[in-house]
């Protein structure tokens, strides 16, 4: 299993000013801090995952702005930011032909705040909304998130594939992917029984958008709602 949680969206249509700023806003209200440090990647085909580019590395910048400026060129960028005691990465990165026009988000965060975040209910609620606050702010983008997501370009079909076909084979204990932000299509009946029986929690964030975790604790759903009214 591997030792980061990638969470990652479908691409989506805005441009990637607009995608920090909304991220930006969301980070300021969950007092997420920026590390004054970035990082640029490229995508290596032989591979098939992003590569760091050793000629794009910037330290000891002090605010965030800055570093969206001097990096708005590059084809992936990777800023380093804090939720509580964690370290974790922001990337945003450009689509490929056919899709260059599209952007893409996805976070990567360490083992070790997920199992921290089974054990603590503060923890997990935290880190929830985080992803799910980023996810409204990003016109309720589909997210999905755990040690087996690959940071690289989805549609909303391939997410939801990629989550259902997890759920086939799925056994209590494992968490290659343990959070998805979605519309509600997951609430119909049969996958919703599925779900709730493998120990999933699905909460309604958003009209039609909901949360589905296996970071569950008692009365987290309650927790959750209150949280958010």
């Amino acid at each position: 299993m591997a030792d980061t949680h990638q969470a990652v969206c479908v691409r989506l249509a805005l441009s990637r000013q607009e995608i920090a700023d909304r991220i930006m806003s969301v980070f300021h209200h969950h007092h997420v801090e920026f590390l004054h440090s970035v990082r640029g990647l490229y995508w290596d085909e032989d591979f098939q995952e992003l590569t760091p580019n050793i000629d794009q590395e910037l330290e000891n910048i002090h605010q965030f702005p800055d570093a969206f400026s001097a990096t708005r060129e590059w084809t992936c960028v990777c800023f380093d930011f804090r939720l509580l005691q964690w370290a974790f990465e922001l990337y945003l990165y450009k689509g490929g032909p056919p899709h260059s026009h599209m952007q893409h988000v996805a976070l990567s965060f360490p083992h070790s705040l997920y199992k921290v975040a089974t054990e603590d209910m503060d923890v997990a609620t935290q880190w929830l909304m985080l992803l799910g606050d980023i996810g409204v702010a990003l016109d309720r983008a589909t997210m999905i998130c755990g040690p087996d997501v690959l940071i690289t370009s989805y549609t909303d079909s391939q997410l939801f594939e990629k989550f259902q076909h997890y759920l086939e084979k799925f056994e209590r204990g494992t968490y290659s992917i343990h959070t998805v932000l979605c519309p509600d299509f997951l609430s119909k009946r049969r996958v919703r029984e599925k779900l709730l029986s493998d120990g999933f929690l699905i909460s309604q964030i958003r009209d039609d958008y909901q949360l589905v975790t296996l970071l569950r604790h008692e009365e987290r759903l309650r927790f959750l709602d209150k949280k958010r009214n």
